[in-house]
């Protein structure tokens, strides 16, 4: 399973991040790290253009919630832009719906750069899933069940 590539570009009003390809656990350090970076600054708006993602695993939409929450404690806002069905109903699912602005008429314009995503530790791999899963399950109380096995799993079993 290949990771997917992440371009991105900070304008004075938005940070983007355009996905291609399945967004998985394997990028949500460099995902996190980003956004985190875009909402300390002050930045009002993040959007993700999604039109070239094919996919997202739980860990990746984790964090993507995981970044509307810290958006929401900074009055910014995270915008998902051009949707497939199948990452949408995915997200929807989970019942994340209200947590972000979706739309589909974002067009790029901005020039992108890639997004290099750093070397983690197992450890840190296995804290980044944990802290996804749970906030899955914090935003959507809907979701323990799913999720409940897998949180108990890497809580007993650190690396």
């Amino acid at each position: 399973m290949s990771q997917a590539s992440i371009q991105v570009a900070i304008q004075p009003a938005r940070a983007l991040l355009k996905v291609t390809g399945r967004g998985t656990f394997e990028i949500t350090e460099a995902v996190r790290r980003f956004v985190s970076a875009r909402l300390e600054s002050g930045c009002p708006m993040i959007t993700f253009e999604l039109s070239g993602c094919t996919g997202m695993d739980s860990t990746f939409m984790g964090i993507l919630a995981m970044a509307s929450r810290g958006a929401l404690a900074k009055k910014a806002v995270i915008e998902l832009a051009n949707c497939t069905p199948d990452v949408k109903k995915g997200l929807i699912t989970l019942g994340l719906k209200a947590l972000f602005r979706f739309t589909d008429n974002v067009v790029l314009d901005a020039a992108l750069s890639g997004l290099e995503n750093p070397t983690l530790s197992r450890e840190q791999q296995h804290r980044n899933i944990l802290e996804a899963h749970q906030t899955l399950v914090d935003a959507h109380e809907g979701n323990r069940a799913e999720f409940q096995d897998l949180i108990k799993f890497l809580k007993e079993n650190p690396e």
